[in-house]
């Protein structure tokens, strides 16, 4: 389901996707995807830059990745 994240100074956007998705791997993607627009609350690490208003983002859903398990190997 999608959420609306109210953004605080400080805060990171790829701790974000790991709070709310439980990965953050194709999920950073994701929401810089849907919110084009807040490209530039953000500085070249993903920390959300001083804010001067309430800003929110869209979350929205991703789909989980595919994990692939591989038996384990005793010897090489």
């Amino acid at each position: 389901m999608s959420r609306i994240y109210e953004l605080r100074d400080g805060d990171e956007l790829d701790l974000i996707c790991f709070e709310h998705y439980g990965f953050s791997r194709g999920s950073v993607e994701a929401v810089l995807k849907a919110n084009p627009d807040k490209l530039n609350l953000f500085d070249d690490f993903g920390r959300v830059q001083t804010l001067d208003k309430v800003e929110s983002i869209l979350l929205p859903d991703v789909p989980e990745p595919i994990r692939i398990d591989t038996p384990r190997r005793l010897f090489n």
